[in-house]
């Protein structure tokens, strides 16, 4: 077989399904208005199969929740697909016959229209299509357009009204890929393997449609701007980024789409792929104040404050009133970063992250304070976080605490709490009352903070108070647990990403009289010897703020010179693979009933799931 055969073939096949299909055409002057085809009625009907009032005999094809994505992925392109499928509406019916060349998988009460079939000529519908749209990113080889320009030139010599028949043919394709989704929705077989076939066929169907759909919709930058915003929002992040990339070969002039492609960059984690981009925009249009700002916030992003000061700056000095006020927010926070980055490595400061009021309140804040946050912990092994929770909601803790736990406010050994150094004890911490609330164990902050430093899977694994009573005093150097993979305390530790995080919650401001805890930051990397030759620092931490210890940070608590009772809540997250089997021999590391867990919102049960498994040990209050 010669290499140009399969292209004969192709076009020889083509040229007879067109001559067969033109004379089994009908007579539209003999059509009534009720028999022509209507391009927005099947695309309603079509999403109609979607509806999840209707799904049930269609669940053992693709689950409630899959029915309703497609169809909320369908239905944002539905004026699109209804015009390209009303294009088709001057195209002629085909007349049943049972001797066609082309016997379509479709029911026999189906009308086809002409070209509603074409696809099955081609590796996909999508395929075909692109043999009829300019600039579509399909791999068309020239035997298959060759083909595609033959049946075209048939039908536009043989039949009346055939302006555009690239677009009403494209609309025909269209139109047999949808009956051909519709059969199989509606039908989908009786035996498992059927069925199993039928999944198959069906996820592959839509998934065509979606590709035709993203072919059409770059004739638009409107289209394409806003079909890379519904992807992001369903989840289908490789589909927006396809979408945009071919969108910028297609005009690579286009700012608007090469932004997009940009922050979507940077969703996706590519940022050494955003900056590059907005930096080459930036050079064709240096006084582009949009793209500028794009690449001063991208460098924020990336923690690269000093460039994106500059950057900032520059934009002040080009942009207009109504740009200059979230201007200016940029930069103030580009700033107070870089300061805090700076200070963090000062041989006696501690690094300290503090959130505002607006924050706190709306549960939101900047992505890069959330970045620097991460980036000082898991280099220092400790952070301060500064008006992270509400004052009352530490103030009701702190009176439940001294309500609950005042009979161990003596200097004498108690069986159900550790003693933990001169005139200090740690007690297992009952999750009740005021500290059953998502603003403690869940914070809108530290939440993401965690997930950032520990995976999706973290979990809460201890919930303890560590108190120090008037008169205690200082604790020796130690590490809560030694660094994982050593044998001894003065193996060197390997650098690993964090396992388990110590949130320490005071519930009275914590200052050196009232005993802070001392930490030598940067420690966690090393091993007890080398540990020994660092520096103490000494945190400040108002109530309403937080400090963060890795488990193999070394400290140490001061004595309490105060005549109040000092507790601080330590709260462990960590890896759910992790086990603490050193600091809790004696006492359980959580302590929650099942009335309390029941009031536990459902998204955030997962971080004490394993406590209420059979043989935890854990769910029963002292």
């Amino acid at each position: 077989m010669s290499k140009d055969e399969p292209g004969d073939v192709l076009s020889a096949r083509l040229l007879a399904l067109a001559e067969q299909q033109i004379t089994l055409c009908v007579d539209t002057s003999q059509q009534s208005d009720s028999s022509q085809y209507n391009g927005q009625s099947e695309a309603s009907t079509f999403l109609q199969l979607f509806d999840s009032v209707d799904v049930e005999h269609r669940l053992p094809l693709l689950e409630a929740d899959t029915l309703v994505r497609y169809r909320s992925l369908l239905k944002m392109r539905w004026p699109l697909l209804s015009t390209w499928l009303e294009a088709a509406s001057n195209l002629p019916l085909i007349q049943h016959a049972d001797t066609a060349q082309d016997k379509p998988t479709l029911p026999p009460d189906i009308s086809r229209l002409l070209g509603s079939t074409l696809h099955q000529h081609f590796d996909s519908a999508c395929k075909a299509l692109s043999c009829l749209i300019d600039g579509s990113p399909m791999d068309v080889k020239p035997h298959e357009q060759a083909a595609m320009t033959a049946f075209m030139r048939v039908c536009t010599e043989r039949l009346p009204s055939t302006d555009r028949m690239d677009r009403q043919l494209s609309g025909a394709i269209i139109s047999g890929l949808l009956t051909e989704l519709s059969t199989l929705l509606n039908h989908p077989g009786e035996s498992r393997t059927d069925r199993r076939i039928t999944r198959r066929r069906l996820r592959a169907g839509i998934s065509d449609l979606l590709d035709i759909l993203d072919v059409l919709s770059l004739q638009s930058t409107e289209h394409v701007l806003l079909y890379s915003d519904d992807y992001l929002d369903n989840r289908r992040e490789q589909r927006a980024r396809r979408l945009l990339e071919t969108a910028c070969k297609n005009n690579s002039d286009c700012t608007q789409i090469r932004l997009a492609l940009a922050r979507l960059h940077a969703r996706l984690g590519n940022i050494h792929r955003s900056l590059p981009l907005l930096q080459t925009m930036l050079l064709a249009s240096p006084d582009n104040v949009q793209i500028r700002t794009e690449l001063a916030s991208m460098l924020l992003h990336n923690l690269e404050f000093g460039e994106a000061i500059d950057h900032f700056k520059q934009s002040l000095e080009q942009a207009n009133a109504d740009q200059t006020l979230q201007l200016h927010r940029k930069l103030e926070l580009a700033v107070e970063l870089n300061e805090c980055e700076v200070s963090a490595a000062l041989d006696d400061i501690v690094p300290t992250i503090t959130l505002t009021d607006e924050e706190r309140f709306s549960g939101a804040c900047d992505p890069a304070k959330l970045s620097l946050a991460a980036k000082l912990y898991q280099l220092y092994g400790t952070l301060v976080i500064h008006n992270v929770y509400s004052t009352e909601l530490i103030e009701q803790c702190h009176e439940e605490f001294l309500n609950r736990y005042r009979r161990y406010f003596t200097n004498r050994k108690h069986s159900s709490a550790l003693q933990i150094g001169d005139r200090r004890f740690q007690v297992s911490l009952a999750l009740s009352g005021a500290f059953n609330n998502p603003e403690f164990y869940a914070n809108a902050f530290m939440m993401p903070l965690m997930k950032r430093l520990l995976g999706e899977q973290v979990i809460i694994g201890s919930t303890v108070c560590a108190t120090s009573l008037p008169g205690s005093r200082d604790q020796h150097g130690h590490k809560d647990h030694r660094a994982l993979f050593t044998d001894t305390p003065d193996d060197e530790p390997m650098a690993l990403p964090p396992v388990a995080v110590t949130t320490m919650i005071p519930l009275v401001s914590v200052n050196e009289d009232n005993g802070t805890t001392l930490v030598k930051k940067g420690s966690h990397r090393l091993s007890k010897r080398a540990s020994n030759r660092l520096d103490y620092q000494a945190p400040i931490v108002p109530a309403g703020s937080c400090y963060l210890m890795d488990l193999a940070l070394t400290h140490k608590g001061q004595g309490n010179r105060t005549e109040q009772v000092r507790p601080i809540v330590n709260m462990v997250y960590h890896r759910s693979w992790f086990v603490d089997n050193k600091n809790f021999r004696n006492q359980p590391p959580l302590q929650i009933d099942s009335v309390e867990y029941r009031q536990i919102p459902a998204e955030h049960r997962h971080l004490f799931d394993w406590a209420i498994q059979p043989g935890a040990g854990v769910n029963t209050p002292r």
